[in-house]
């Protein structure tokens, strides 16, 4: 062994010393605390040092310690905490180290501490300018300070114009505004981050036939835009713009055919926490945009989609929330987009549209669709609705409608439901209609007011519905209509007075059934079983 910590030894310190791990034994009732040497180096983008306060958080929060560099850039060696063991080590890392100079923007970044002896660390800053009206932002490595609110309505072009790699623009809360329908903030340029900016641009509807946004990307690629609150035609627009990251924005689109938050032909970006809305088209819109995560985001629209994605593919949304306000509107949209998984989402017309809405064309179906644990909720027509699509898997989705469908296939073939509900007030709980070769496994399908039907299959062929749930409506349990054939129901419980099979369909009910063997002494038998129906027709 290279260390014994014995018992009842406390405050055992190892600084800045190199051994074996996997030959270090520490007895419970002892404690040994493993350090090592840490020194920070700060400095801003043009090289010069930076006297700078230096704080650090271990992994659970707990501050650690708190130096400052000196007029060299560098800190006093300081002691940094890799573990404590009491027989079970606790790790201390990832730290969190922050760097504070009042001229300068706080930089922070996580931190390793089982790295090995003499750590050294580095912090550059970028040097900053402050802004007090609109302006070209031309320099690299800069940081660009709003030191007031800017109220504009002169203005001809854009407000804040980034025309150099790796700025970022800090408002500090401050508001830029104008009511002519230009654009606030504009990049093209690598690494750009813009972030507290309370913007609102563009004025009355008479006056926005002219395009606007108030933070619009145009190839600027790894870039962030966090912490917005903006208004205009387009809140937030990333046109051929990649690996951005957009974090705990507001976005409005207050115009004709606006949008909240607009991704064209823009990939690989991730969206957390944001919220878009549109008064007249979309909250959140991506349009041939691929490879995008979406999480926590909520998409508002009080006339078209709250979320739509459109000929994107590849692209995965976690736990959103889309809600429209309008008739013949959807919550969640994904039209013509492959190979796209929804997890946890939440999918919400409040009107006489569909909750959500998954669908592609007679002549290009929409293939390779996950949906896990979603809910889509209509007021007056479908919860889910799935169009012109083609394999898939569903599991644990809920579909309501106060008045249609709870969830419903249309010309949807080759899936796989587990475990869903479809729940309607007075229509179908579920629909299968011109749908072939789709299981259905564990499934509720219930419709709870007069003239309900829990499940409806019409002009669909190979259905099999298995170990179902609750089957179950006011009116019908089951109505096959149209020619359908092969409609099997396996292992599932209804009202059989509540059946309807029109004369050109084909219904299947079947049980497990499961035999036994053994003689009289209680020896178990291998024994072939065979089974003939009531006709002499060999079963099995």
């Amino acid at each position: 062994m290279d260390v014994i910590n014995d018992a009842y030894s406390y405050n055992t310190t190892f600084i800045n010393c190199s051994y074996d791990i996997s030959k270090e034994t520490v007895n419970e009732s002892s404690t040994l605390t493993r350090k090592w040497y840490y020194r920070v180096y700060t400095n801003d983008t043009s090289g010069n040092n930076v006297i700078a306060q230096v704080n650090a958080t271990n992994k659970t929060g707990n501050f650690e310690f708190s130096i400052d560099t000196n007029s060299s850039g560098w800190t006093n060696i300081t002691n940094i905490t890799d573990y404590v063991s009491n027989g079970t080590r606790t790790y201390y890392s990832n730290y969190t180290i922050r760097a504070y100079n009042s001229s300068y923007e706080t930089s922070s970044h996580t931190y390793n501490a089982s790295l090995g002896n003499n750590l050294y660390d580095y912090f550059t800053f970028l040097p900053s300018v402050l802004l007090t009206n609109c302006s070209n932002l031309t320099l690299a490595n800069t940081l660009y300070i709003l030191n007031n609110n800017i109220v504009n309505h002169q203005i001809t072009d854009i407000c804040m114009n980034i025309s150099a790699q790796n700025i970022t623009l800090n408002c500090q809360g401050y508001a830029i505004y104008s009511i002519k329908n230009v654009t606030a903030v504009f990049s093209n340029q690598l690494n750009t981050t813009v972030k507290n900016c309370n913007i609102t641009m563009g004025g009355t509807i008479a006056n926005q036939q002219k395009f606007n946004a108030s933070i619009y990307f145009f190839g600027a690629n790894y870039s962030n835009i966090i912490n917005n609150n903006v208004t205009s035609k387009v809140g937030i627009y990333l046109l051929s713009s990649s690996n951005n990251t957009l974090i705990n924005n507001k976005a409005l689109g207050n115009q004709t055919y606006s949008y909240g938050i607009f991704l064209n032909y823009s990939s690989n970006n991730t969206l957390i926490n944001n919220k878009g809305e549109s008064n007249l088209s979309r909250g959140i819109w991506l349009y041939n945009s691929q490879n995008n995560i979406l999480m926590n985001n909520t998409g508002v629209s009080d006339s078209y989609y709250g979320i739509r994605l459109e000929y994107s593919n590849n692209n995965i949304l976690i736990n959103n929330t889309g809600i429209s306000n309008i008739t013949n509107s959807v919550g969640i949209g994904i039209y013509y987009s492959n190979n796209t998984i929804l997890i946890n989402n939440f999918g919400i017309s409040n009107t006489a549209g569909r909750g959500i809405f998954i669908t592609g064309a007679s002549t290009n179906y929409i293939r390779n669709i996950t949906l896990i644990n979603n809910t889509g909720r209509s007021r007056s027509y479908i919860g889910i609705s799935v169009d012109f699509f083609d394999g898939g898997s569903l599991i644990n989705n809920t579909g309501t409608s106060n008045s249609s469908y709870g969830i419903a296939l249309f010309f949807t073939n080759n899936t796989i439901w587990t475990s869903n509900t479809g729940t309607s007030n007075s229509s179908q709980g579920v629909r299968v209609y011109l749908s072939n070769n789709n299981t259905l496994i564990n499934t509720q399908a219930i419709g709870y007011l007069a003239e309900s039907t829990g499940f409806f299959i019409s002009s669909s062929n190979n259905t099999l519905i298995q170990d179902c749930i609750n089957v179950s409506g006011i009116l019908l349990d089951v109505n096959v209509s149209g020619w359908s054939y092969n409609t099997t129901f396996l292992n599932c419980s209804y009202n059989i007075s509540k059946e309807i099979v029109n004369i050109t369909s084909t219904l299947f009910r079947q049980w497990y059934y499961r035999a036994y063997a053994n003689d009289t002494d209680g020896n178990d038998v291998i024994a072939e079983i065979n089974a003939t129906n009531r006709t002499g027709g060999f079963e099995f």
